[in-house]
């Protein structure tokens, strides 16, 4: 359909916006008329839902979406691409749903997803690139391969869910008080700190990290999936954590893996699916340390606690030493706090 003068999609009386294709792409673009304003518009509790159906069927947002308080849900059989300055809005409990069944999301920081208190949810069979993220809800983002964060995330006490095979974070992430939950697709290796691996993992950087805003009630990292290794690498600079941290292999076969230097809140190590290693570590926290997994201890490592009051400021199940010599050894320093430890073996150098 093809009109020289265009106008935007409106309701009124809290009408609702249903656009449709079977098997073709969805183009939203400012209108030519004298409505202007963005390209759909839907009055009070009125929902927008534009639904590009047919595979390799896209949908391009040239323009801002919004309703009053109504939820908006973009779906596409293969990728929504928003183009600079197209935004998709609503307040109050809201939703917003972004859908690319079998191909990108693709955002800029000049592109903005915003509720009141709704939830947002990005999903994308491929990539997805976020822009600009503000509710008062929780948000997930979720892509089979990689997400990229260009724009800030903020939430305020609702849960950050972020599933993904790769991750980049190129801007802050921030949701006083609650969960930020980080997991992948496939079990790929979840690498935090050093070199870009050379093979397929999740890599957050140094950089990276100190980008998740001191805050969160907790940061858990990893899956139950079969094989997950999740490994922290403090060995070319400090890994830091700005706020309580929970690492998660749980699967059959998964392990953890602890070499170099490495700061922060609070640790806690779930039980892995084998074990969780310690190589040349010095783990350094301010309130306590915990490892609810079988811990092996390659060469000389040190856990240290800040905590000198209440509760155990450190806390481990087993430790056998990983050569079984004198090479391994442990020192356990909990400034005046209490220690909690199983089993020990195969270990002549712990203290």
């Amino acid at each position: 359909m093809t009109e020289s003068t265009t106008s935007d999609l409106r309701t009124t009386a809290n009408g609702k916006i249903v656009l449709t294709t079977l098997a073709g792409g969805i183009t939203l673009t400012e209108g030519t008329g004298s409505a202007g304003n963005g390209a759909i518009s839907a009055h009070g509790t009125g929902t927008v839902t534009p639904v590009a159906g047919g595979t390799g069927s896209d949908i391009r947002v040239g323009g801002t979406i919004t309703s009053g308080t109504g939820s908006i849900s973009l779906r596409a059989a293969d990728t929504v691409a928003f183009s600079s300055g197209a935004d998709a809005i609503t307040t109050s409990t809201g939703k917003v749903t972004v859908t690319a069944t079998a191909g990108d999301v693709t955002m800029s920081t000049s592109n903005q997803l915003a509720s009141g208190t709704g939830t947002i949810t990005v999903k994308a069979g491929d990539d997805l690139t976020a822009g600009s993220l503000s509710t008062k809800g929780s948000l997930t983002l979720d892509a089979f391969d990689k997400v990229s964060i260009s724009g800030t995330a903020t939430r305020t006490g609702k849960t950050i869910t972020i599933k993904a095979n790769d991750l980049s974070v190129g801007a802050s992430l921030s949701s006083a008080g609650s969960k930020l939950v980080i997991t992948t697709q496939t079990g790929v290796p979840i690498v935090l700190g050093g070199a870009t691996p050379t093979t397929p993992a999740m890599h957050l950087s140094v950089t990276e990290l100190a980008r998740l805003k001191d805050g969160f009630g907790s940061i858990t990292i990893g899956s139950k999936l079969a094989n997950q290794q999740v490994r922290i690498d403090g060995t070319a600079g400090a890994v830091v954590f700005n706020d309580p941290v929970v690492l998660a292999a749980s699967g059959a076969g998964g392990s953890i893996a602890i070499t170099g230097s490495v700061t922060g809140d609070t640790l806690e190590i779930g039980n892995s699916g084998t074990s969780t290693t310690l190589t040349k570590a010095t783990v350094t926290m301010q309130r306590g340390i915990t490892v609810l997994d079988a811990l092996v201890v390659s060469g000389s490592n040190k856990l240290s606690s800040s905590v000198a009051t209440g509760g155990h400021s450190i806390s481990l199940k087993t430790v056998t030493g990983k050569a079984g010599g004198s090479a391994d050894k442990l020192t356990l320093d909990a400034n005046g706090g209490n220690v909690a430890m199983g089993t020990v073996s195969s270990l002549q150098g712990w203290r």
